[in-house]
């Protein structure tokens, strides 16, 4: 007694043998489902004619623009930052050291020296500052050309520069202030983008600043000969130090505030453009687990037909042997 295969197979609604190319493509398919899944991030659109074709040219152009700007602009608050509040620091370190210097004007002892003797104090602790350098060399008071000391002068015809003692050399010619201890510098006038809101300057402080002067002018006067000032004098030096660094200060504090707000609007702008970017550009990751899912039981269910196929042939088989 002959089997026709094809009838006896048609029992399980397949020809018999072919569920192992089946599975073998199934396979196939899983592993790139799989790998897609796990990537979370397959593309939609294999190329510029595709984007094209689905009318999403031009929002793909303006999302990955977003993203990249946006990350830029993290790294412009990361150092923007830094910049500002070594500025914050210096002048909060001036500030101290004219405080200092007040206090032990105040004091009635004598055991920490002349007037002249406690402003020198207060200005090595200015000097100190002023000359102070980040991490990548640049001086924080060097304003536009901040790799040069900002203490500095030219002292001959060859150029060269020397480095002026704020003790030594006091910036007071007749009661006048003079910026005769700094460097040519001027102000840093570069202006940085932060996010697509915020754009700041990334630093206020340079050698020849009028805050500064008048600092360094008030703490000199108290190394003058007696009677050279009177009270009143005194009283306004101080007072007009105080406030055009308290300007500065709180110019430098608005600006740091800017880099905070700046970092909220890039996580803002990156998310937005993210969402866009998965949503019409990028494969679901949902959509891709289902398909893994489905294939799986697509597998699976292929698998077991084709031993139940070859189990059951093999019963006919048997049944029919003499």
């Amino acid at each position: 007694m002959a089997i026709n295969s094809t009838s006896t197979s048609s029992i399980l609604g397949s020809q018999l043998g072919r569920n192992s190319g089946k599975i073998s493509e199934l396979s196939s398919k899983l592993q790139d489902a799989t790998k897609a899944a796990s990537d979370g991030v397959k593309s939609k659109y294999d190329s510029r004619a595709g984007l094209e074709t689905a009318g999403l040219g031009d929002i793909y152009d303006r999302t990955q623009r977003t993203l990249l700007i946006a990350e830029s602009n993290k790294l412009n608050v990361d150092i923007t930052f830094a910049k500002l509040s070594n500025d914050e620091r210096a002048l909060k370190e001036i500030n101290d050291a004219v405080v200092q210097f007040q206090v032990e004007l105040s004091s009635g002892s004598d055991t920490i020296g002349t007037k002249a003797e406690r402003a020198d104090r207060a200005l090595v602790k200015i000097e100190r500052v002023l000359t102070m350098q980040d991490s990548s060399g640049r001086y924080i008071f060097g304003g536009n050309d901040p790799y040069t000391n900002p203490l500095t002068t030219v002292v001959d015809a060859n150029g060269d520069l020397v480095q002026i003692s704020l003790t030594k050399k006091p910036n007071l010619v007749e009661k006048l202030v003079t910026n005769n201890y700094a460097s040519d510098a001027g102000p840093n006038q570069t202006m940085v983008t932060l996010s697509s809101r915020h754009e700041t300057r990334e630093s206020f402080l340079y050698p020849g600043m009028g805050a500064l002067a008048d600092t360094i002018a008030y703490i000199n006067m108290y190394k003058a000969p007696a009677d050279t000032y009177t009270a009143l004098e005194f009283d306004t030096a101080r007072q007009k130090q105080l406030d055009t660094r308290g300007e500065v200060d709180i110019l430098v504090k608005l600006e740091i505030k800017k880099t905070e707000a700046a970092r909220e609007v890039n996580k803002f702008d990156i998310k937005e453009a993210t969402d866009t970017n998965t949503a019409l550009f990028q494969g679901d990751l949902v959509e891709a687990t289902g398909l893994v899912q489905n294939l799986i039981q697509s597998l699976l269910a292929n698998v077991t037909l084709n031993q139940v196929s070859n189990n059951t042939f093999n019963t006919l088989l048997d049944r029919t042997r003499v």
